[in-house]
């Protein structure tokens, strides 16, 4: 009778000691684990249930990634699985007061497209990152989880109160997961460019002087829609947008990094701090202008496309004015001669109504003249003209 030899291929001190370092023994079983991998050449998913001391029923952390199952696993060989450990098992010690580990960056497959090779260059990136640029696996997992998310309510509301509340129909600016991609892309132009800081102050402004620096385009951030689908909300002499917008090293706005331009602004704030959302605040002048970037419809299923990313820079841009100041503001007569049509109304039958003669209305509407304010509140009443910013004329602007 033949008997079938099972040869153990016994674990290295070095290789004992990532187990023991980056294992959590209050939930993994570290001789079961380490007698699985001497046994096994290739390593199945089934490993992490085997060697894990809690139970699957257990709404608790199983001492391995959660994220980890028959779709965003795939079999490797015992050499790469060892290299691994750190992503598949690494958590904040049993009792410790922050939850850390793969779930801060792994990716977001939300429209399930993610294949395998994703999944498997995903884990190369942590590979390079933590072997080769030797970046600590709380930086990796922790870092953009700092920058992007608010750390309290009261931050959330930011230095200039809560004007901008949050709302489950809002937009949400970008989170840490949804900016790894970009974080590991930066640190590639840093490699290329000879740059040692690989975690800045703000990640997002460091990341399009990256780019800039290599010939690329940099991001456009867009201000985010709140749940009445705006991009912006007025405070009294101050218009608000909330998102995610790169500052300097001294927290001022870098508008030419936006979707918004001002100009002649009385003032520009942001609240947020890092890479965080926060509002824009522009406060304005007699002069001032502001325009927004206009956004495409996706002709197959109507939703929006973003076309401020680099992919489609080749578009031309779209700019809409939401802003003149008193001293910009000119009449536009125009406006006033489409409303008159709207209203299936006679030029003699507009002059009647507000008690002029036709020979002014005439003028009004040819742009030889413009009513004063008296009859300006007389033709918004009869025209039913609810705001006198449709009377206004608003021009387009140029990146030029």
């Amino acid at each position: 009778m033949m008997m079938l030899c099972v040869i153990q291929m016994i674990l290295s001190s070095e290789q004992l000691a990532v187990v023991r370092k980056y294992t959590d023994a209050y939930r993994i079983d570290q001789d079961k684990l380490v007698a699985y991998l001497q046994k096994h050449r290739t390593i199945k998913l089934e490993v992490f249930s085997y060697c894990s001391k809690v139970s699957k029923r257990s709404m608790g952390s199983r001492g391995y990634s959660v994220f980890l199952n028959e779709s965003t696993y795939s079999t490797v060989d015992r050499d790469t699985f060892m290299r691994r450990i750190p992503f598949y098992f690494f958590q904040v010690p049993f009792g410790g007061d922050t939850r850390t580990g793969l779930s801060k960056v792994f990716p977001s497959d939300r429209k399930k497209t993610m294949t395998a090779e994703d999944y498997e260059a995903f884990y190369t990136d942590l590979e390079w990152m933590f072997y080769d640029l030797h970046l600590p696996l709380t930086t990796i997992y922790d870092y953009l989880g700092d920058q992007f998310t608010t750390p309290s309510l009261e931050n959330k509301r930011g230095r200039f109160g809560s004007f901008l509340t949050s709302s489950i129909l809002e937009e949400h600016g970008l989170s840490g997961r949804e900016a790894f991609p970009m974080w590991r892309h930066y640190l590639h132009l840093c490699q290329e460019l000879g740059w040692t800081d690989y975690t800045p102050q703000r990640f997002i402004s460091a990341y399009n002087f990256a780019l800039e620096a290599s010939g690329l385009d940099p991001i456009l951030y867009r201000p985010l829609k709140d749940y009445i689908i705006t991009y912006y909300t007025r405070i009294d002499d101050t218009y608000v947008f909330r998102g995610n917008f790169p500052c300097d090293k001294n927290g001022v706005p870098i508008m030419r990094w936006t979707t918004v331009r001002v100009q002649n602004a009385a003032s520009i704030e942001f609240s947020g701090e890092k890479s965080r959302c926060g509002e824009l605040r522009i406060l304005l002048g007699p002069k001032t202008r502001i325009h927004i970037r206009e956004f495409y419809e996706n002709e197959d299923d109507g939703t929006e496309i973003d076309r401020s990313s680099v992919e489609f820079i080749e578009e031309p841009l779209m700019w809409r004015q939401i802003y003149a100041g008193p001293q910009t503001m000119e009449f536009n007569h125009n406006a006033l001669k489409q409303a008159r049509i709207e209203h299936k109304l006679k030029q003699s039958d507009v002059a009647f109504a507000i008690g002029t003669s036709v020979r002014t209305y005439q003028k009004w509407e040819s742009g030889e003249t413009i009513p004063d304010g008296h009859n300006l509140l007389r033709l918004m009443n009869w025209l039913n003209i609810s705001d006198p910013q449709e009377l206004v004329i608003y021009d387009d602007y140029s990146d030029e």
